[in-house]
């Protein structure tokens, strides 16, 4: 039986379904303080009702629950998150039948309708919630823009004989892609790893989802006009119908006049990680981490390992549940750190780190490059080489590790030597020319969500028009 904590309507009422994964609801919390921010300059009074697994309530920081929010809790009734990377499509799979029916009691057991729901466009039956009850919903898309056009337009893949991609990486990876809308020319080795034939199952299943985005009153992009204005004029021409907003990335942010990278003292408070990193020249330390949910094979993370350590060049590694594994194959290793955990931002914005190897994430790609920090990417995942793809060739403040995701292919651990010493050879032409578009990169996202900027605008436009629905009606 769902557990409801009953929260007292206040001028507008909304109820947020979050994916059921940590690079999905921390956006969605951010989401929710970013309308809570918006909400005075229209006198706007918001309350959220978060609704989560009991699992998932246990396993958030009391600290970061988001402002007027209480959470609404569903049975256990998906594979538990410590063995979901077993496998991911089976847990998709999980989420898209088994949460449908404790949801709509929570709504059901509100005391009033609410004004909006807003819920991650790969909870598709939300919208089958709200249409039943007459209450709008606003599918948020929790990938960024250019993932859209070319998971939409799948079928021109399969007409240029570009289908299965696996089939054709390994000696045409290089080829381009220019006949997709809103992504431009894009090599097929960076292509979302969903168009793989072994994918075929999470294809489907996220084809379905996008197939209910033109049903919803409201989509809210976390991206920027900035960023991907080709792919998100892309989405409106596909989705004409249904009002779009690039809201900004969703994502824990310093305030901006913290934002500069500075000294930092050494507190007696502070992680051994950050005292550690006090104890390091500027921009000599290469951070690694390769995310929250997968990872490499543990082949392919010794070879990481041994490469960065015979690098040479001062390492902090974010091993998580590897942390022991990793480190009993670098031993004494003088010039690496190995965590299991860290706060990433407070990470990034330290003056001793020189760049970020990192898995091509969102939330990663966003949090680097507000920091002004450089990547070496080694992309895992479905939309992960698309985003590596942008840091890459796009945005170009960063460089590739593994250029192209292939099954049993080990990236050997002299490559990544070789390109780990690369990329911080801070007197190499080319990387001077990087940590400059990283630096000018962050002046221009950072004035993208300042006040009064676009970002900020569609987000006073979604407020209003959200608080005029009567959801009764």
């Amino acid at each position: 039986m769902a557990s409801l904590q009953t929260i007292t309507s206040k001028n507008c009422h909304i109820v947020i379904v979050p994916y059921p994964g940590r690079g999905h609801i921390n956006p969605m919390f951010t989401l929710c303080n970013q309308l809570i921010s918006s909400s005075s300059s229209i006198n706007l009074d918001i309350s959220f009702t978060i609704v989560l697994t009991e699992e998932w309530v246990t396993l958030i920081n009391p600290n970061d629950k988001p402002e007027n929010a209480c959470f609404a809790t569903i049975p256990n009734v998906l594979p538990s998150e410590h063995i979901r990377g077993a496998d991911n499509e089976g847990f998709l799979h999980a989420v898209y039948t088994k949460m449908e029916e404790h949801v709509e009691r929570i709504v059901d057991a509100l005391e009033a309708p609410p004004n909006v729901i807003i819920a991650d466009t790969f909870l598709p039956w939300v919208v089958g919630v709200g249409t039943r009850r007459n209450i709008p919903v606003a599918s948020f898309w929790p990938l960024l823009a250019c993932l859209f056009p070319a998971l939409h337009h799948y079928h021109l893949f399969v007409s240029n004989n570009h289908y299965p991609l696996d089939s054709l990486i390994g000696e045409r990876g290089d080829e381009r892609v220019d006949y997709i809308p809103g992504i431009g020319s894009t090599r097929l080795a960076d292509l979302p790893l969903a168009l793989h034939s072994y994918k075929k199952r999470m294809l489907d299943l996220m084809l379905d989802a996008m197939s209910y985005m033109p049903k919803a009153q409201f989509i809210i992009l976390r991206t920027l006009d900035e960023l991907e204005r080709p792919a998100i004029d892309a989405m409106k021409t596909i989705l004409p119908s249904t009002s779009i907003y690039p809201i900004g990335p969703a994502i824990i942010l310093p305030k901006p006049e913290n934002n500069q990278t500075s000294d930092h003292p050494c507190l007696d408070d502070e992680p051994d990680y950050i005292k550690w990193l006090n104890s390091q020249p500027e921009k000599s330390v290469l951070y690694v981490s390769l995310g929250s949910h997968l990872s490499p094979s543990m082949a392919q993370l010794e070879e990481l390992a041994l490469g960065l350590c015979e690098s040479r060049v001062p390492f902090l590694f974010v091993g998580r549940e590897e942390t022991s594994f990793l480190k009993d194959i670098c031993g004494d290793h003088k010039d690496g750190l190995i965590v299991p955990w860290c706060d990433q931002m407070k990470v990034l914005y330290h003056k001793s780190i020189g760049g970020f190897l990192n898995h091509a994430g969102l939330n990663s790609v966003l949090e680097s490059a507000f920091a002004g920090v450089s990547m070496l990417t080694f992309p895992l995942s479905t939309d992960q080489p698309m985003y590596s793809k942008l840091v890459v060739e796009d945005w170009k403040i960063g460089m590739r590790l593994r250029d192209k995701i292939e099954k049993d292919v080990l990236i050997k651990r002299e490559k990544v030597k070789e390109l780990v010493i690369k990329f911080m050879d801070f007197e190499s032409e080319e990387v001077k020319e990087m940590h400059k578009n990283s630096k000018e990169f962050k002046q221009v996202v950072w004035a993208a969500i300042a006040k009064d900027s676009t970002a900020e605008h569609y987000v006073g436009e979604f407020l209003s028009e959200i608080s005029t629905k009567n959801a009764t009606n």
